[in-house]
Formats: structure tokens, sequence, C-alpha cells
């Protein structure tokens, strides 16, 4: 999967395509790459999108990332922060056997970690969190979000399984 890759280069004004690598990716692979950051509106035609810079200054998939840009707009930034963690972690209640109280694995889980104190067993959890939080409020990324319209009266499900659309 190259879209971070080739996130970080349109962002640099430099074409994958032409770009000189050292073990050049396959057309195809590089084609997949733009057609996946068009599908999360980061790309349009060859232009990074407003979406598109925000990605590239996240230091996370372009897709975990368009999670938390999406949550950002919605107004829901802890709550889709935490739902993000989750995914790029290890599952919280893979040994659990818990039985499923929703319809949505995500949701589910979202919903007991905010009910847990801040343990050492979900320690890098909380901390991984924090740290989108941080990348997503940092000067930086907040004026690159400032052209990219805010929804407001999203609740936290919602917007949990709207980033996760995203």
């Amino acid at each position: 999967d190259l879209a971070n890759a080739v996130l970080l280069l349109l962002s640099l004004s430099e074409q994958p395509e032409t770009f000189p690598w050292i073990d050049p990716p396959t057309p195809v692979a590089i084609k997949q790459s733009k057609e996946l950051l068009v599908k999360l509106d980061a790309l349009n035609g060859e232009t990074l999108t407003s979406i598109g810079k925000v990605l590239a200054e996240l230091p996370i998939h372009p897709r975990l990332g368009r999670m938390l840009v999406e949550g950002f707009r919605l107004g829901q930034e802890e709550g889709v922060s935490l739902s993000v963690a989750i995914l790029s972690e290890r599952d919280p209640l893979s040994q659990k056997g818990t039985p499923h109280s929703t319809n949505s694995d995500l949701l589910e889980r979202v919903a007991w970690i905010e009910t847990q104190e801040k343990t050492k067993h979900l320690r890098s959890l909380w901390q991984s969190q924090e740290q989108l939080l941080q990348l997503i409020r940092s000067p930086k990324v907040k004026s690159l979000l400032s052209s990219i319209p805010k929804i407001k009266g999203v609740s936290e499900v919602e917007a949990i399984l709207r980033s996760v659309l995203a």
C-alpha cells in the first residue's frame, strides 16, 4: 500500500510516476494508491484537496487520518480519535469473549473503553488517543483544518460511524 508515500510525494509537488525511487513501484500500485486518495477525498485529479493537505501532515495511514479529519469536522474528535487508536492498536476485547451488544464491533469497543479507568492494561490505547488528539490540534494541522467546514449537532456514535464511512 503506497497511499502514504504517494500522498507525501504529491504534497511535495513530486509526481510518483516520475519520482526517482530506489525500487520503483509498479504503475498499477501507484494508480491504486491514487484511486484510494480520491476515495478519501484527498486528491482531485492530480491536486491535493484541503483534506489531502491535512492528511499529508499526519504521520498515520491516510485512511486513519481521514477518520480523524471527519471526527474534527463533526465536532467529535475525542470519540473518533479513540476509534482510530483502537483500529491502530491491539484489540482490547479480543481475549474478553464478551457478547456483542451493538451491531458494530468498533462502537462496542469505544463504549467499553470509555467506561474503563485509565489503567495499565489500556495505557497504550489512552496514549495513542492522546497523541492523535495532539496531532489534530497542532497549530499547523489546526490551521489547515480551518478551511474544512464543521457540522454541528452530531452525536459521538454517529460521528464514529460517519468517520469510518469517510
